[in-house]
């Protein structure tokens, strides 16, 4: 993935673009303010993510509008973020246990999310990149992401 120092998350600079693009300008102003349109955000997630049953559409859709409001990928901070769904290590649980959830195809969740990037991609070039991240010797991951405004959205990874 393409990191630059000094600049926050790349993901979360993409979802937060991808979220508000589906929200109207007052639905916008709330979200500044009052942090509650979460409900306008998981109809499109749900079209897009066909494979998930409703709950899971609803925790991923809270999940990234979370993320775009926290504006930080860390669980505590987006559980932080997401108050209005309880108390914040109960939404943090609730979200660990999506991310450990073995019916969660992740595969068909990269490819839905992709479909759904390229859907809204109107450049004539589509720059992808693709990076190996190593911890240590224990943990590799592979990301291809979309290069997008300077930053990357990832869109698969293992």
């Amino acid at each position: 993935m393409l990191i630059r120092r000094g600049k926050r998350s790349e993901l979360t600079h993409a979802a937060r673009g991808l979220i508000l693009e589906h929200l109207t300008l007052q639905e916008e102003r709330c979200l500044m303010s009052q942090r509650e349109p979460l409900y306008p955000w998981v109809e499109p997630v749900a079209q897009h993510f066909p494979q998930l049953s409703k709950p899971q559409a609803f925790v991923l859709a809270a999940f990234s509008f979370g993320l775009a409001l926290a504006r930080r990928c860390t669980l505590s901070a987006i559980a932080q973020a997401l108050a209005i769904l309880g108390k914040p290590d109960s939404v943090e649980r609730r979200l660990q246990r999506f991310l450990a959830n073995e019916q969660v195809s992740w595969p068909a969740g990269a490819q839905a999310l992709s479909r759904w990037v390229f859907q809204h991609c109107s450049a004539e070039v589509i720059v992808l990149l693709v990076d190996e991240t190593s911890l240590q010797e224990r943990l590799k991951v592979m990301a291809v992401s979309l290069a997008y405004r300077g930053r990357a959205l990832p869109l698969a990874w293992r």
